[in-house]
């Protein structure tokens, strides 16, 4: 019963609407305002929407390349600051390739041994190598190698004493192992002689590992 008197009053509220907007020219008018008002809004929130989805994108991609830009623009000026510092040391360099070279180099080595020699008036009586490999190319970078050089000199002891000091003091290290003065008398001018062991260090270049391998 409750329900029935309802829907009358819902039909007599709505008859009365309709009689009001067809009678009435001010509520017909606002009540068509009110629509193409509302029409106007969804169809801009429609239309408007994917603009605004592709503006989103479009600034989410801009806001990407320029930190990817900025991250090239770094690594750039990282390279010219390496390229400046190698240029500025590139002779430092190449004395550090001299003084630990990257193979055992013994022919140039024995001549500076030859040339500390001769400078001290001293002559090199024997000189004996060993652990100098055949192919270098096989020896794994990246790791200290040393060649053992056994040299005997034979001069006065003041030339011996300066010779063993000018090879300590070469540019690619001598670094003696054993030394030993002797003396020989067994002819009419006795002889000094100046033993040496010791080795001279080299530094393989480290080989990059192919990835396909």
């Amino acid at each position: 019963m409750g329900n029935q008197q309802n829907t009358q009053l819902y039909r007599r509220y709505i008859a009365q609407l309709a009689t009001a907007y067809r009678d009435r020219s001010d509520i017909r008018m606002f009540v068509e305002m009110l629509l193409t008002s509302l029409a106007v809004f969804l169809f801009s929130v429609f239309a408007i929407r994917p603009t605004l989805v592709t503006i989103g994108g479009l600034t989410t991609e801009i806001s990407e390349k320029q930190d990817t830009i900025n991250t090239m623009d770094t690594k750039i000026n990282n390279l010219i600051a390496a390229q400046d510092l190698y240029t500025k040391n590139n002779t430092t360099l190449a004395l550090l390739d001299t003084a630990v070279p990257a193979d055992p180099s013994i022919a140039q080595y024995i001549k500076q041994i030859e040339s500390v020699a001769s400078a001290h008036s001293v002559s090199v009586f024997t000189l004996n190598t060993n652990n100098i490999p055949i192919d270098t190319s096989s020896q794994v970078g990246g790791s200290e190698q040393k060649v053992t050089l056994s040299i005997t000199f034979s001069g006065d002891y003041s030339s011996l004493l300066a010779t063993l000091k000018d090879l300590e003091s070469l540019r690619r290290p001598f670094l003696p192992t054993t030394n030993a003065l002797s003396l020989d008398e067994s002819n009419t001018n006795s002889q000094l002689f100046l033993s040496v062991t010791g080795d001279a260090p080299y530094w393989p270049i480290e080989v990059p590992q192919n990835p396909t391998q």
